[in-house]
Protein backbone atom coordinates (compact mmCIF):
# COMPACT_ATOMS: atom_id res chain seq x y z
CA UNK A 1 0.00 0.00 0.00
CA UNK A 2 1.53 3.01 -1.02
CA UNK A 3 0.92 6.25 1.28
CA UNK A 4 0.81 9.54 0.18
CA UNK A 5 2.47 12.29 0.53
CA UNK A 6 1.06 14.93 2.98
CA UNK A 7 -0.20 18.47 1.28
CA UNK A 8 1.41 21.65 1.97
CA UNK A 9 -1.49 23.41 4.12
CA UNK A 10 0.53 26.56 5.65
CA UNK A 11 3.49 28.68 4.25
CA UNK A 12 5.02 30.59 7.13
CA UNK A 13 7.15 33.70 5.97
CA UNK A 14 9.35 34.87 9.00
CA UNK A 15 10.89 37.95 9.74
CA UNK A 16 10.22 41.06 11.93
CA UNK A 17 7.21 43.44 11.61
CA UNK A 18 7.62 47.36 11.01
CA UNK A 19 8.78 49.47 7.98
CA UNK A 20 12.17 49.72 9.41
CA UNK A 21 13.23 46.24 8.83
CA UNK A 22 11.34 45.68 5.56
CA UNK A 23 14.54 45.43 3.05
CA UNK A 24 16.88 43.77 5.96
CA UNK A 25 18.23 40.36 5.24
CA UNK A 26 15.97 39.20 8.76
CA UNK A 27 12.82 39.76 6.09
CA UNK A 28 13.79 37.47 3.22
CA UNK A 29 11.00 35.15 4.23
CA UNK A 30 8.38 37.89 4.55
CA UNK A 31 9.36 38.91 0.51
CA UNK A 32 8.68 35.40 -0.13
CA UNK A 33 5.51 35.21 0.89
CA UNK A 34 4.57 38.63 -0.63
CA UNK A 35 5.67 37.96 -3.86
CA UNK A 36 3.77 34.42 -3.89
CA UNK A 37 0.61 36.38 -2.33
CA UNK A 38 0.99 38.96 -5.33
CA UNK A 39 0.80 35.97 -8.13
CA UNK A 40 -1.91 34.47 -6.29
CA UNK A 41 -3.71 37.78 -6.34
CA UNK A 42 -4.17 37.18 -2.30
CA UNK A 43 -4.54 40.12 0.10
CA UNK A 44 -3.28 40.11 3.20
CA UNK A 45 -5.57 40.13 6.32
CA UNK A 46 -4.90 40.98 10.22
CA UNK A 47 -6.00 37.88 12.61
CA UNK A 48 -5.68 38.64 15.81
CA UNK A 49 -6.29 35.39 16.95
CA UNK A 50 -2.71 34.44 15.71
CA UNK A 51 -1.13 37.73 15.55
CA UNK A 52 -0.07 37.46 12.10
CA UNK A 53 -0.91 38.49 8.77
CA UNK A 54 -2.63 35.94 6.59
CA UNK A 55 -3.49 35.59 2.79
CA UNK A 56 -5.55 32.23 1.35
CA UNK A 57 -3.71 31.14 -1.66
CA UNK A 58 -5.80 28.29 -2.92
CA UNK A 59 -5.99 25.70 -0.81
CA UNK A 60 -2.86 27.04 1.25
CA UNK A 61 -2.46 29.67 3.82
CA UNK A 62 0.61 32.17 4.06
CA UNK A 63 1.08 33.66 7.34
CA UNK A 64 3.49 36.22 8.28
CA UNK A 65 4.02 36.77 12.12
CA UNK A 66 3.97 40.31 13.63
CA UNK A 67 5.70 39.09 16.32
CA UNK A 68 9.42 39.96 16.31
CA UNK A 69 11.56 37.11 14.63
CA UNK A 70 12.85 35.50 18.32
CA UNK A 71 8.80 35.80 19.39
CA UNK A 72 7.69 33.74 15.99
CA UNK A 73 7.21 30.63 17.57
CA UNK A 74 4.25 31.80 19.47
CA UNK A 75 1.75 32.15 16.49
CA UNK A 76 3.15 30.04 14.19
CA UNK A 77 2.91 26.96 17.00
CA UNK A 78 -0.75 28.27 17.18
CA UNK A 79 -1.58 28.10 14.19
CA UNK A 80 0.46 25.23 13.00
CA UNK A 81 -1.35 22.72 14.98
CA UNK A 82 -4.23 23.46 12.11
CA UNK A 83 -1.92 23.16 9.00
CA UNK A 84 0.87 20.89 7.78
CA UNK A 85 3.33 24.00 7.00
CA UNK A 86 6.21 24.81 5.53
CA UNK A 87 8.56 27.99 6.71
CA UNK A 88 10.60 30.54 5.01
CA UNK A 89 13.39 32.30 6.26
CA UNK A 90 16.93 33.46 6.54
CA UNK A 91 19.39 30.76 6.64
CA UNK A 92 22.71 30.54 9.53
CA UNK A 93 24.02 33.94 10.16
CA UNK A 94 27.68 34.73 11.15
CA UNK A 95 28.95 33.91 14.27
CA UNK A 96 29.98 37.18 15.00
CA UNK A 97 27.67 40.24 14.73
CA UNK A 98 24.73 38.01 13.86
CA UNK A 99 22.06 40.70 15.28
CA UNK A 100 23.92 43.16 13.20
CA UNK A 101 24.05 41.09 10.32
CA UNK A 102 20.70 39.98 10.05
CA UNK A 103 19.06 43.17 10.62
CA UNK A 104 21.40 44.89 7.74
CA UNK A 105 20.07 45.57 4.59
CA UNK A 106 21.15 43.94 1.70
CA UNK A 107 23.91 45.26 -0.55
CA UNK A 108 23.70 47.03 -4.20
CA UNK A 109 25.72 44.00 -5.52
CA UNK A 110 23.73 41.53 -3.26
CA UNK A 111 20.30 42.32 -4.89
CA UNK A 112 19.88 40.64 -8.21
CA UNK A 113 20.87 37.72 -6.20
CA UNK A 114 18.04 38.08 -4.01
CA UNK A 115 15.56 38.92 -6.32
CA UNK A 116 16.33 35.83 -8.40
CA UNK A 117 16.23 33.60 -4.84
CA UNK A 118 13.47 35.09 -4.19
CA UNK A 119 11.42 33.98 -7.13
CA UNK A 120 13.16 30.65 -6.87
CA UNK A 121 11.87 30.13 -3.25
CA UNK A 122 8.46 31.23 -4.50
CA UNK A 123 8.56 28.11 -7.53
CA UNK A 124 9.62 26.27 -5.16
CA UNK A 125 6.21 26.29 -2.84
CA UNK A 126 4.59 26.57 -5.56
CA UNK A 127 6.06 22.80 -6.72
CA UNK A 128 5.60 22.05 -3.16
CA UNK A 129 1.69 22.93 -2.41
CA UNK A 130 1.10 21.34 -6.44
CA UNK A 131 3.26 18.16 -6.02
CA UNK A 132 4.45 18.07 -2.42
CA UNK A 133 7.38 18.55 -0.34
CA UNK A 134 9.48 15.63 -2.19
CA UNK A 135 8.97 16.78 -5.75
CA UNK A 136 10.10 20.26 -4.25
CA UNK A 137 13.01 18.83 -2.96
CA UNK A 138 13.80 16.37 -5.93
CA UNK A 139 13.56 19.51 -8.14
CA UNK A 140 15.13 22.78 -6.49
CA UNK A 141 17.63 21.41 -3.85
CA UNK A 142 20.19 21.10 -6.37
CA UNK A 143 23.09 23.24 -7.30
CA UNK A 144 23.29 25.04 -10.58
CA UNK A 145 26.54 22.53 -11.54
CA UNK A 146 24.01 19.44 -10.98
CA UNK A 147 21.41 20.49 -13.60
CA UNK A 148 17.93 19.42 -13.88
Amino acid sequence: MEESTPQIRLVAGLGNPGPEYAATRHNIGFMVADQLAAQYGSTWEKSSKWDALSAKCGSVLLIKPMSFMNRSGYPLFAVAQFYKSLRIGIGEAPRDGSVDYVLSRFFDEEKPLVRSAISRAVEAVKCAIDNGPVSAMNTFNKTENEGT
